[in-house]
Formats: C-alpha cells, structure tokens, sequence
C-alpha cells in the first residue's frame, strides 16, 4: 500500500492513494481531528499517524474507522503503534 504524507496542523498524516481518491483532503483532515480528539490524542513530534474511514462516515454519519498512532524510532516509521478500530464510528 502506498502511502502519501498530507500536512495537517501539527499532525504527521499518512493516508493511502485509495483514501485520497475518496474524499477531499478537507474532509478527510476534519474527520481525523474529530476522531482523534474524541480518543483524547494529542499531536507530538516523532510521532504520526495512519487514518482510513468507510465512505458511510461521509454520507450518513456511520462507518469502519481505523486510526493507527505510531511512534518512530531511530529507523524504522512505525516502531510501535496502538491501533483503533470502530466498525460503527458515531460523529
């Protein structure tokens, strides 16, 4: 899976080709915040983050949601991650 890195606040946001295609990188920036606030993360250097959400978040307000909040170590991206999956994400 390719991965595009988008500028967002403070945030490092990665997303894939696909997710990109889908929604417009507005939308896709406000339902990530959204998301991310309501799990109570924060935004810190050396740290970034994965998001992807089904289309029926955009459309009725219901959708898979997967948002993965990674640390970088030394080399490697993705060193450790804590994952969050919701197969019905309420806004």
């Amino acid at each position: 899976i390719a991965l595009t890195r988008l500028s967002h606040s403070q945030c490092e946001l990665l997303a894939s080709d696909e997710m990109r295609r889908s929604v417009s990188e507005e939308s896709y920036g406000k339902n990530f915040d959204e998301v991310r606030q309501r799990l109570n993360i924060a935004c810190k250097p050396g740290e970034r983050f994965l998001f992807f959400y089904g289309d029926r978040l955009e459309t009725n307000g219901l959708g898979r949601v997967f948002l993965a909040h990674c640390a970088m170590h030394e080399d490697n991206p993705f060193s450790y991650c804590d994952n969050y999956f919701y197969y019905s994400w309420k806004p």
